[in-house]
């Protein structure tokens, strides 16, 4: 995918050079229609899978005849059955005449930019990048990025800011690290260009807000109240996740709904707290948690299995749960029938 990148961004640039030095004489060294003609002209020939419906660009210039820089810009593409637009405040090529020239290297900068797809948004995009080139193939490229809030319905994510490494063999993004249910995470990709693409993610949340995590989930959490943190790891080949260990806990007083309790009230004995238990699952009540932690690992791709740690003074609680989970589908199947439904009810929810 980067040999392919890269190959664009080298194509564009040389019919925007030529369009801007060559045959069209004058005109074309100040004409943004030339450029983007030729821009969606030669992504379309060389681009396979998508298709660029069409480029404006509203100014252009040449600074010493070494640097080109875009203002303005707006493509909008097609790719995977999505329809894509990119608004782009300004994409500067440092460097672009001595790299045509034979300089194996480039310099990109892309300032102030947007992206959507249907209810997707990025704002506020910025990257620096550094392409290098040995006798004209790829070699590696670098890039620092930072993006101000990305929806992806249902989460939102602000202040992201990263690192992206890509060679012709791998690409990488660490450190990655954003805002998101009012608490803060950082991450670590990792994916390789076999066959299958084989990937590795590394998430890590701290401190996020379980009511925010209850609203968009809908569901189960609806109301909690409190803190926790989280870590996450996932593995797989290509939109398969083949391997997933979760490790969830508490980090302050919490109230979480009486429905979760629902599975494991059985544990309980018969007592006076196991009556107020019953009674707030009736009345879908908070209950009060000084401690809980969920530790959960795939165990095949088809079984999730783990322990839940309970700990509740006013209901004199302390109770640790193995949790054992078999599945019709694989561990892929789960998230995204998840993810649905999640989607689902906060969007009734908002019908309402």
């Amino acid at each position: 995918m980067v040999k392919k990148t890269s190959r664009h961004i080298i194509l564009i640039c040389i019919v925007v050079f030529f369009a801007a030095a060559g045959g069209a004489g004058s005109l074309a060294l100040t004409s943004p229609r030339v450029s983007a003609r030729a821009a969606r002209y030669f992504l379309n020939r060389n681009w396979q899978g998508g298709k660029v419906d069409s480029v404006t660009i509203a100014r252009q210039r040449w600074q010493a005849y070494r640097d080109f820089e875009l203002a303005d810009a707006r493509v909008r593409l097609r790719y995977a059955k999505d329809v894509h637009e990119l608004v782009i405040g300004r994409l500067a090529f440092r460097g672009l005449v001595p790299f045509i020239l034979g300089k194996d290297e480039l310099e990109i900068e892309v300032k102030d930019s947007e992206w959507r797809s249907g209810q997707k948004r990025a704002r506020g995009m910025t990257s620096t990048m550094k392409a290098e080139f040995l006798n004209r193939r790829f070699q590696r490229l670098n890039s620092e990025f930072k993006v101000s809030s990305l929806e992806v319905p249902p989460l939102m994510i602000n202040d992201i800011k990263g690192s992206l490494a890509a060679t012709d063999e791998s690409l990488s993004a660490f450190p990655l690290t954003g805002g998101v249910y009012d608490g803060k995470f950082n991450a670590r990709i990792f994916m390789e260009y076999k066959p299958g693409r084989p990937y590795s993610m590394d998430i890590i949340l701290e401190e996020a807000d379980l009511k925010q995590v209850g609203w968009l989930d809908g569901t189960f959490l609806k109301g909690a109240e409190g803190r926790c943190n989280a870590r996450v790891n996932i593995q797989g080949v290509g939109e398969e996740i083949r391997f997933m260990e979760a490790d969830v806990n508490v980090v302050q007083k919490a109230r979480v709904p009486a429905g979760l309790f629902k599975l494991i009230a059985r544990y309980i004995p018969p007592s006076r707290e196991r009556k107020r238990l019953e009674l707030l699952m009736k009345k879908d009540g908070l209950v009060p948690l000084e401690k809980a932690t969920l530790r959960m690992k795939s165990a095949g791709e088809r079984s999730l299995s783990g322990e839940a740690v309970l700990s509740s003074r006013q209901l004199n609680l302390n109770i640790t749960i193995p949790v054992d989970i078999r599945m019709d589908g694989d561990l892929s199947s789960l998230v995204r029938h998840y993810w649905k439904d999640v989607f689902e009810e906060i969007l009734n929810q908002q019908m309402r």
